[in-house]
């Protein structure tokens, strides 16, 4: 069983609890979460947003008194960590549970060695990203439909 890293939230008395994903219960959660964001929210087809990295991925699930309420993916690649499929659900924005997610999944990937992590932001997140540290390092493209920026940050 994973040693949750346990938050108390800045403007809330509810514990939120961050872990990486070691149960296929877990990995159930984080589909679904990631369903309701990208499928459901985003208009992005299923086929496109699973896609075969999942198994070779380290899934991070947040709970906030056991409610399943965002996710995110990251991939170790020689010299780098890749962060991808981050999403909270509408309800749960804008109360620093992505930023407070991302930081844990950074502390993770400097565990494993890594120096650099690189995201690819939708376009409307890249200040939001700006302000965690991320840098923009390339020109905006097309993925899933959706305009994106190449970011990264040095660990």
């Amino acid at each position: 069983m994973p040693q949750p890293n346990i938050e108390i939230l800045d403007k809330s008395p509810e514990v939120m609890m961050i872990n990486r994903v070691i149960s296929h219960d877990d990995l159930i959660k984080c589909y679904v979460i990631r369903g309701i964001v990208f499928c459901e929210g985003q208009d992005i087809a299923y086929n496109i947003e699973h896609d075969d990295q999942e198994l070779g991925s380290h899934h991070f699930l947040v709970e906030i008194q056991e409610e399943p309420v965002a996710t995110a993916r990251m991939r170790i690649e020689p010299g780098y960590a890749k962060l991808e499929r981050i999403a909270v659900r509408k309800k749960y924005r804008g109360q620093q549970i992505g930023a407070k997610l991302i930081t844990d999944m950074l502390v993770f990937a400097q565990k494993q060695g890594v120096s650099v992590a690189k995201l690819n932001a939708q376009s409307h997140l890249e200040l939001y990203y700006q302000s965690l540290g991320f840098e923009t390092t390339g020109n905006t493209f097309e993925a899933a439909g959706i305009p994106h920026v190449p970011m990264q940050k040095k660990l």
